[in-house]
């Protein structure tokens, strides 16, 4: 089996597998999704929209790092002004609504960076702070 690979204006690639069966070749393609390479900024720009999609709330600063397969993100922003609102009234209820929305928000960062950076995304760990403001989320991938 011989392949090759070209690549078209929009990205697509596109794998040509050749077969050879006594004197005739059959050719099979397949069209691949084109990967895009890890960056810190495309998953700072990934963080802060999913950051603005569900809390309605952008990131004010973040700090990034790539380590061999695991992506560190240390980031504050600002709290949600209605769970600010009910916290010392209603602590345990804000507390199970940071659960539920943490619990979101890690299911959203793992779909589109699989989808992005075409990767397998083993595990996902985020914390959040509400006092600080800090979060700190760690993404282990094959």
């Amino acid at each position: 089996t011989m392949m090759s690979l070209k690549l078209s204006a929009a990205g697509q690639r596109t794998i040509i597998k050749r077969k050879q069966y006594s004197k005739n070749i059959f050719l099979t393609m397949k069209k691949v999704k084109h990967m895009e390479p890890i960056s810190k900024k495309k998953i700072a720009t990934l963080y802060t929209q999913i950051s603005q999609e569900i809390f309605n709330v952008g990131v004010n600063t973040q700090k990034i790092d790539i380590i061999d397969n695991k992506i560190l993100i240390l980031a504050q922003s600002k709290r949600m002004p209605a769970l600010e609102a009910l916290s010392e009234e209603y602590r345990e209820l804000v507390m199970s609504l940071d659960a539920a929305l943490s619990t979101k928000y890690k299911k959203m960062l793992k779909q589109k960076v699989e989808l992005l950076f075409d990767i397998q995304v083993t595990s996902l760990f985020r914390d959040y702070d509400p006092v600080t403001e800090n979060s700190c989320t760690v993404i282990c991938f094959k």
